[in-house]
């Protein structure tokens, strides 16, 4: 018997694989489905579950943001009715966003992002629009008509028109409704002074909406500065932005007892996940200045309960100084890399660089055409699909190394999504040789998909 964490996947924590494209935009994708760059989980509906619009490789002032592509759909299991982001607008005068071109009758909602008494981020009524003019179903919010509407943080939600938030004045209240607007309406529409007062709680009305698109002016994808903002990343060559020059002591990641380098820190430190690989993977960071020195840490665990368990090797690279880590992952843990500019003092500078992550699995390459289907068993190790495949044999080695079976099937209808454009005709969905319930299983969890 193979005792892996596929047989356990519900109680471990598993990296997604890294996203395709324009990793610090212009184009931004929701995730984890594979309509765009970005995103690595699902966008929420309040804003502690709002997918933050952030990425390592953007420079310190942001990197432009055009598009969003998401999608909202109704499921079986569950409903995702609601998608919001935390955007940073950095020019309310040039503000735009628009669903124009989304595949259902949209309503777009902007929140600024106030952070609460106790420190827990809110999201209070700024504007809405439901219909952009009276003759089209999308939708179009523009900055010059939002009055005081400022630079900053905010939320921005897309739904099905007709869907509206509600929120409460303290948590002791029944939500109320945070915008009072007539379905169809071609009006920006703005909160009353006391809806404005009110904090996202949750939405009503709700219907079906599918896919969407949300283009933007004014807007940046930020610098991912913190655990919380942490996109994948999965084995590649990345170039990132210029972390910034200025040095918080609260962001600051202090080297003396993690890395044994006494008196030096990170400084305004670049954060992102590690993408699931099923061997070594070495990690290097190096900086395009030739004066800048670059350190990183790698944590275990989750944010809020870290644990620093690599510091980067430092030496001599295309640019400056740069640092590299090799490390052997377990597949039910979660990594976070920490990387920046290393400082003792004000003097070392922050630099523009390049980070490559590369992945040696133990086996066969995933993702060669010709090896198999991943939700067929065959005889041949590996399968067709390399993201599909590589999340799979994070779980279960086996299906990399000997050959991809019954289990292995298992996990790539468990693990990966969507399955296949056209499914087997044979009802036989695990190849176990008989139809039950475990073939009714996969069926209901990949229904509506």
């Amino acid at each position: 018997m193979r005792i892996t964490c596929l047989l356990l996947v519900l109680l471990c924590s598993l990296p997604a694989t890294a996203q395709d494209g324009e990793l610090a935009g212009p184009i931004w994708g929701e995730g984890p489905e594979d309509n765009g760059s970005g995103g690595t989980k699902d966008a929420g509906a309040t804003a502690s579950t709002a997918q933050q619009v952030s990425s390592p490789l953007a420079a310190a002032s942001g990197s432009t943001l055009t598009r969003i592509n998401g999608r909202t759909f109704a499921g079986l299991l569950q409903d995702d009715l609601v998608d919001l982001y935390e955007i940073s607008i950095t020019n309310p005068t040039t503000f735009l966003a628009t669903t124009q071109g989304s595949g259902f009758d949209t309503a777009l909602f902007l929140f600024r992002k106030v952070i609460g008494s106790d420190g827990v981020a809110e999201a209070r009524a700024v504007a809405m629009n439901d219909n952009s003019i009276s003759s089209v179903t999308y939708s179009k919010l523009v900055g010059s008509s939002i009055p005081g509407l400022t630079a900053g943080a905010h939320y921005i939600a897309v739904t099905k028109s007709g869907g509206v938030p509600t929120g409460f004045k303290s948590p002791d209240n029944d939500p109320l409704v945070m915008f009072t607007y007539t379905q169809g309406s071609t009006a920006i529409v703005l909160p009353t002074a006391t809806q404005a007062t009110y904090t996202l709680a949750d939405w009503a009305n709700l219907g079906e909406g599918g896919d969407y698109q949300i283009e933007f002016g004014g807007c940046v994808v930020t610098r991912s500065g913190s655990c919380s903002s942490a996109i994948v990343l999965g084995a590649g060559v990345y170039s990132f932005g210029n972390a910034g020059t200025s040095d918080s002591s609260a962001t600051r990641i202090g080297l003396g007892a993690t890395c044994g380098d006494v008196g030096a820190w990170i400084s305004n430190p670049s954060w992102f996940q590690l993408g699931a690989c099923d061997g070594p993977v070495q990690i290097s960071v190096c900086p395009s200045v030739t004066t800048a020195t670059y350190q990183m840490v790698v944590f275990a665990g989750s944010c809020g309960d870290l644990e620093p368990i690599a510091c980067g090797t430092l030496g001599a690279c295309a640019g400056g100084t740069g640092s590299t880590i090799t490390l052997t992952p377990d597949p039910c843990t979660t990594y976070y890399v920490a990387f920046g500019a290393r400082r003792t003092s004000g003097a070392s500078p922050s630099s523009a660089g390049t980070l490559t992550i590369t992945c040696t699995p133990n086996g066969p390459s995933c993702g060669v055409a010709g090896s198999g289907s991943c939700f067929s068993p065959h005889a041949t190790p590996t399968c067709d699909s390399l993201t599909c495949c590589s999340a799979v044999c994070a779980l279960d080695a086996f299906c990399c190394n000997v050959r991809w079976d019954n289990i292995c099937v298992q996990g790539a209808y468990a693990t990966c999504a969507p399955p296949p454009a056209c499914p087997p005709s044979d009802p036989d969905l695990d190849g176990n040789g008989v139809i039950d319930g475990g073939d009714l299983a996969i069926l209901l969890s990949q229904w509506g998909t």
